[in-house]
């Protein structure tokens, strides 16, 4: 693996260690403060400054909410905070980034900052480099070493502490009877030691609302999903052997 020191653009980022493949795909993720960063979107429209200043202005009317004038600025006073510190040269470099549509990178736009993704450590660096604004780089995660990269490739995820449990079972979010979550809630909760809730994976189990979140919980054997796809075949969105890595 290529040593790139990220250090150079932002001495105080966050290095992070990737445990699971990004969207099943990527072993990289930087994240990049780019305020105004939904303007991007907008790849037909050349004047970035109008876009800019239009939601800086929007942002600042005043609307009459159920009989009461409320500032849109007082509920969206931190987006405009980000959006007075955007810059359009760096809202134009991204925006031209999404124009190539490049497929080394998989781009995700989250005010006040954009992710990118990538399996390309040196690509992903020379395109963050290239940023106007270099020292926006916050986070990056990349593998922890060759042994961390060998697990990810294999589809595992790593744990930082070593554990008794085998598999990491993952729940899809949607909208499920809530007699079937109930009933794999009580059939998960008789399986004793043998299976690992997650204090999200109960919340889920006992809440009673229509819309199931995402979440996952740890066991020992697979015997376990066998009998969760007789009650619910969509249920389990995907599973995943988990490990541990040395130092």
């Amino acid at each position: 693996m290529a040593i790139l020191s990220w250090t150079n653009l932002n001495r105080n980022i966050d290095y992070c260690d990737t445990t699971k493949k990004f969207f099943g795909k990527f072993l990289f993720k930087a994240v990049v403060y780019l305020p105004g960063g939904n303007l991007i979107r907008n790849t037909k429209f050349e004047d970035m400054q109008f876009l800019l200043d239009e939601r800086l202005s929007w942002h600042g009317r005043s609307y009459n909410y159920g009989g009461s004038w409320v500032n849109a600025a007082s509920g969206a006073y931190a987006r405009r905070k980000f959006l007075e510190d955007a810059k359009t040269e760096q809202l134009e470099y991204w925006r031209d980034t999404v124009k190539q549509n490049q497929t080394d990178f998989k781009l995700r736009v989250e005010e006040p900052h954009i992710t990118v993704y990538s399996n390309d450590e040196s690509a992903l660096y020379s395109l963050v480099a290239n940023d106007p604004r270099p020292k926006s780089i916050r986070q990056i995660f990349k593998p922890k070493n060759h042994n961390a990269l060998e697990a990810l490739d294999r589809g595992e995820i790593i744990l930082k502490k070593k554990t008794e449990y085998t598999y990491r079972v993952c729940f899809r979010e949607g909208k499920f009877d809530t007699y079937v979550v109930k009933s794999i809630g009580q059939l998960l909760m008789n399986q004793g030691d043998d299976v690992k809730l997650t204090n999200s994976c109960k919340t889920n189990l006992e809440n009673t609302r229509y819309w199931f979140t995402s979440t996952y919980f740890y066991t020992k054997n697979l015997d376990i999903v066998t009998m969760i796809n007789l009650i619910s075949p969509d249920i389990v969105s995907g599973i995943f052997r988990v490990v541990t890595i040395p130092e």
